[in-house]
């Protein structure tokens, strides 16, 4: 009869062990690896919101940070995208870089590079990127609506609203980028004109709680305390998670 001694048998299950204990963690690893950390697109990536796939265009931000997982499938908000088609933040540069030399004439590429360096606040980079993309394309609303984010940004509200102001010619029904002169407007005290800029915003999109909310700040401005509280109230029933919303309703309720 073959006899294997104790300390064989012992070998053997810390072999086992070794062996199968990383295979037992590794997909909680897994997911907290790209849990709440950044990412951007890569050429060709694709999204999905309940198996339909979404427009790109309807995907407002190419920065985004991801929610959750399920599989090789990363939520990011309002769709979902697979993650051999994103790149991490800090690679992305390299990445839109690299994809560039080769392709040199590529306004997504420029356009999102801009982004990556919007998002490092190096918005002098930023501005060349999207003058690289209206270069190539002058008719491209989004680069416009970038560059007046990145002039923005830098506290060049002019500059910002006169970029708009090119990309709504271009994309008229763009809610993005009426919210975006709503806010340069606001900025520069323009109150009328801020209020008419979120309210074009919502007429295009009537779940667009970003706009009732900056539209509720701009009649809060202008004393306009009922409307102010209707925009935030309005803009709680559609995003209730929202606190900034109800601390803005507070804040005008306590003036009352």
């Amino acid at each position: 009869m073959l006899r294997i001694s104790d300390d064989r048998i012992y070998i053997f299950v810390m072999f086992l062990i070794l062996i199968l204990l990383p295979l037992t963690s590794l997909s909680p690893v897994a997911a907290e690896e790209w849990v709440g950390q950044k990412f951007m697109e890569k050429q060709g990536a694709k999204y999905v919101l309940a198996g339909v796939e979404v427009p790109r265009d309807e995907i407002t931000s190419k920065l985004f940070t991801v929610s959750e997982t399920n599989g090789d499938w990363l939520c990011i908000g309002k769709a979902w995208v697979k993650k051999k088609n994103v790149i991490p933040l800090d690679k992305a540069e390299a990445y839109y870089s690299a994809f560039l030399k080769q392709y040199p004439q590529s306004k997504w590429a420029y356009k999102n590079r801009g982004l990556f360096w919007g998002s490092q606040n190096e918005y002098d980079r930023a501005i060349k990127d999207f003058d690289e993309a209206i270069q190539i394309d002058p008719k491209d609303g989004s680069a416009y609506h970038n560059r007046g984010v990145a002039w923005y940004l830098m506290g060049r509200y002019e500059e910002a609203i006169t970029d708009y102001n090119k990309g709504i010619q271009i994309a008229p029904n763009d809610k993005g980028i009426y919210g975006a002169r709503g806010m340069a407007w606001f900025k520069v005290k323009e109150y009328d004109l801020a209020i008419k800029d979120f309210t074009k915003a919502i007429q295009i999109d009537p779940e667009f709680d970003f706009a009732y909310r900056k539209r509720g700040q701009a009649y809060y401005m202008i004393g306009s305390n009922i409307k102010a509280i209707i925009d935030f109230t309005d803009a709680i029933q559609i995003d209730p998670f929202n606190e900034v919303s109800y601390f803005q309703r507070g804040l005008v309720l306590c003036d009352n």
